[in-house]
């Protein structure tokens, strides 16, 4: 799930290992756990600890039980000490007079008088606040909804709910209190400085109602894209770069200070005459006239490089629980395919440009025959290459292949063959010390038909060219880490692609490239000092009630899947229930065990020179690749972590079934384990959460059985149903267009995410109804009569408050897997008759709605 950087994600076209990448580098509240009592089920917005009973109207009583052993809450125990003696004083009747109380006390008093003074300065900030971006005159206001029954409206149209309950209805939560505790202060001032200030009619544009504010606001001019995901990106970059411009400790574990080394080679970074540069791409493509199998194996070790192919090693999709397998894809580009195929388009003369300008700083001269030979041969593979759209059949995309058969698949002897496959494996497999005949090695084929043309193609290109272009994409992966001068070159780039104004500080820059490249080692650093202990169990609740929602709507809302049979839904709900969840950082940042510690992750990194950029990252991504085919060695794990856990993101693996909610979304604007009102975080993390789960649903995740296997495993009349409620999807968000533009977005390509939106938010309201009832209202909305349910989809759809350049709203359109921010609310606002219903807005005959899950 993400934007342009990531998702709630996942990946349609195949080219990247199994699992969906996703909603962005990652981690928790700075200001820790909150160290208080166990929660009270009495109080509706607390969270049972694990193994509780949780009582419920109209549901059967449930126990909660973590996705994966989260701790349960400690009971607090408090010292006797002088301070908190102190404290305890001031929360009794102490008829002391000012002179008997200590330093301490006094001091105490003077905090507690003026946190009182500011609580009181910002209620009646919001409150003016809230009255002027809420004036009558300026906005419409929605009529206070009619009667509703507990459920949803969109879920009450024929009621089977189970005879042992008793059915009980109630009001949408009129305006009887008000949260005035600062965590809701501070969320009011926020939610009503989004809002729109002008005469919006939220039936009609809620979008605009809900995000005018924000979008009133100039985008930075480092940024492309600003909204609630790269908001906390720089939130974290912050946190980053006080983690690594602390001195090195000589205590602290290697990792971290290879990091902060990392850091400091990318801040004093200088200009250079390339003369290292040179020698290192020279070295990774090895002496002119070597086979072209052993660069390419050489580039995969030493650089994690797919220019001519992709090649992985993941889990066996048919076969889970099997050896790993080796992968082979089309390769990767280095300009997006929609804009390498138009040579009309200025992405692509910007390209070019690159190119260009590049070589001729590095060789002096040459650039404009370089640029010619990349484009060249770039264009030729993309158009021997595969669409996206044209990927979703997983099925299609799991060829098990000899290295005799791959020959055969080019219809060309091993010895004409422009990739020597057998050179290549040998070459590649033979780094990791893995005993393997390759007569009875077998790789998976994702795209026949790109290696049946690619041998012919590669046939047809002059050597000189090929080496030309291979020279540029190794440069192209290092490049700005070796000088200044480079740096400014791809940020002319970048300006014209993306439409960028300003290059980002050197700090937040450095601060990027550190946390991307050691991402676990800063992720653990941060967490060791600020943990977030009740955080991940308060999240790992959230994800038990939205499963237990949907197979609560599973059992007991049959007229909803109408399209399913009695046995499909049996395997669904079995997928359900073997679903596991990652939170927040792998289990070792907590319990470190021999060979499981951050040490043990990063223990084959080592730096050459560790004030010299480039080398260090050329030591990293040797690293990266090595340990990447080492995996092949590894059995099944659904505890590893293939994320970092400070990422702004969130993510599905099919093959593992599970989901993954990193630290880097348990923050503000996400989620506030202080909020003691839960549709706040219910609307907005509990809704990624939802998202994540309908992925193992949707058009590619459906494709793969409880056990993480690739197999059809719905019977024929379910499928056939779940195909045309699917193609609804694809026509609903294929006829948006973007008026800037004047382009349609892709429905095709983004249907995935598109399910994973609708049905995950709706999961995450169904939870909140189930589970909470009614709960105050922030202050200022109170005043104007807003309800709980109002403020759920108000908060909903400001998390994906977002500002585009026009650059990259064309490539978002053009590129992502999702569509543009406004779209996602847009699209599932469309579908949802509760909201129609929450807003008082009037249903169109005419406009047909999506639903699946």
């Amino acid at each position: 799930m993400g934007s342009k950087q990531n998702d709630y994600s996942n990946d349609p076209t195949g080219t990247t290992p199994n699992g969906y990448n996703s909603i962005y580098p990652p981690l928790q509240d700075s200001n820790g756990y909150n160290i208080g009592r166990r929660p009270d089920l009495n109080e509706q917005h607390k969270y049972p600890v694990p193994g509780q009973l949780i009582p419920q109207e109209n549901s059967p009583v449930r126990i909660y039980t973590p996705a994966l052993a989260s701790p349960a809450l400690a009971e607090v125990v408090v010292d006797d000490n002088e301070d908190t003696r102190s404290v305890n004083r001031l929360l009794k009747k102490d008829k002391r007079g000012w002179k008997d109380y200590n330093s301490h006390e006094k001091l105490l008093y003077y905090i507690l008088g003026g946190v009182f003074l500011l609580t009181i300065l910002f209620v009646i900030v919001s409150i003016i606040v809230g009255m002027k971006l809420n004036d009558p005159e300026e906005v419409i206001y929605p009529t206070k909804p009619a009667t509703t029954t507990l459920l949803p409206p969109w879920l009450t149209t024929t009621s089977t709910l189970p005879t042992t309950t008793t059915t009980t209805t109630t009001t949408e939560h009129p305006a009887t209190n008000t949260c005035l505790d600062t965590e809701c202060v501070l969320a009011a001032s926020q939610m009503m400085a989004k809002m729109s200030s002008e005469k919006v009619n939220p039936c009609e544009d809620f979008y605009k109602y809900a995000c005018g504010g924000f979008l009133e606001d100039p985008i930075p001019d480092t940024q492309s894209l600003w909204d609630q995901f790269t908001i906390t990106e720089e939130l974290w970059a912050k946190d980053f770069q006080k983690i690594l411009e602390t001195e090195i400790d000589e205590e602290e574990p290697e990792p971290i200070t290879q990091a902060k080394q990392l850091y400091a080679s990318c801040m004093n970074l200088g200009n250079s005459d390339y003369t290292e540069l040179k020698t290192e791409v020279d070295a990774l493509l090895l002496p002119a006239g070597t086979e072209l199998a052993e660069v390419l194996a050489n580039l995969r070790k030493n650089l994690g490089a797919n220019y001519l192919f992709k090649t992985y090693v993941d889990l066996d999709e048919i076969y889970t629980e099997g050896p790993r397998q080796i992968y082979i894809d089309q390769p990767e580009f280095g300009l997006s395919r929609p804009f390498l195929s138009d040579p009309a388009h200025n992405s692509y003369a910007a390209y070019k440009t690159l190119v260009e300008e590049v070589f001729n700083a590095i060789y002096t001269s040459g650039g404009t025959e370089a640029a010619e030979a990349v484009l060249k041969i770039e264009t030729g593979l993309d158009k021997i290459s595969t669409i996206p759209e044209e990927r979703r059949n997983r099925t299609a995309l799991y060829n098990p292949m000899t290295v005799q058969e791959l020959y055969e698949l080019s219809e060309m002897e091993p010895d004409k063959s422009a990739i020597k496959w057998d050179v290549f494996f040998e070459n590649l497999l033979g780094e990791i010390d893995l005993e393997m005949d390759l007569e009875e090695l077998t790789v998976i084929v994702r795209d026949v038909d790109y290696f049946t043309s690619v041998n012919s193609f590669l046939e047809s290109v002059n050597p000189d060219e090929l080496r030309i272009f291979l020279q540029w994409r190794t440069i192209q992966e290092i490049a700005t880490a070796s000088s200044l001068e480079l740096q400014e070159l791809f940020f002319k780039f970048q300006q014209a692609t993306e439409g960028l104004y300003t290059a980002p500080r050197r700090w937040r820059i450095c601060a990027d490239q550190t946390s991307s490249l050691m991402g676990h080692a800063v992720g653990y650093a941060y967490l060791q000092e600020n943990p977030i202990e009740e955080t991940k169990s308060k999240v790992d609740y959230m994800i038990f009630i939205i499963k237990d929602a949907f197979v609560y709507l599973l059992n007991y809302r049959e007229d909803l899947y109408t399209w399913m049979t009695p046995e499909t839904k049996l395997q669904i709900l079995e997928k359900l229930s073997t679903l596991t969840a990652q939170i927040a950082y792998p289990d070792f940042f907590e319990n470190p065990k021999e060979n499981d510690t951050i040490e043990s992750y990063y223990e084959d990194l080592k730096f050459r020179n560790p004030e010299n950029l480039m080398l260090n990252v050329l030591d990293i991504l040797k690293w990266e690749g090595i340990s990447s085919l080492q995996a092949i060695q590894a059995s099944k794990d659904i505890t590893r972590w293939t994320h970092d856990p400070l990422v702004v993101n969130a993510f599905y693996s099919p093959t593992n079934n599970a989901i993954t909610i990193p630290a880097g979304v348990l923050r503000k604007p996400w989620f506030n384990v202080d909020m003691t009102v839960e549709y706040l975080n219910m609307a907005t993390l509990g809704t990624i959460i939802g998202h994540e789960i309908i992925h193992g649903l949707d058009d590619l995740g459906r494709q793969y059985d409880p056990s993480g296997n690739l197999t059809e495993w719905w019977d024929e009349d379910s499928l056939s149903q779940f195909t045309e409620l699917t193609q609804c999807f694809v026509d609903q968000y294929s006829q948006y267009e973007v008026p800037d533009l004047g382009m349609k977005l892709n429905g095709r390509n983004t249907v995935a995410e598109n399910i994973a939106d609708n049905g995950g938010f709706n999961l995450a309201r169904m939870a909140y109804t189930l589970n909470y009832g009614a709960e105050k209202i922030l202050p200022g909305f109170d005043a104007n009569g807003f309800t709980d349910g109002q403020l759920y989809y108000l908060a909903y759809a400001q998390s994906f408050c977002g500002s585009y350049t026009k650059e990259e709203m064309e490539r978002t359109v053009k590129v992502d897997t999702h569509v543009p921010d406004p779209f996602r609310v847009r699209g599932v606002l469309e579908n949802n008759e509760e909201f129609k219903s929450v807003w008082s807005c009037e249903t169109s005959r005419s406009q047909d709605t999506c639903q699946i899950w």
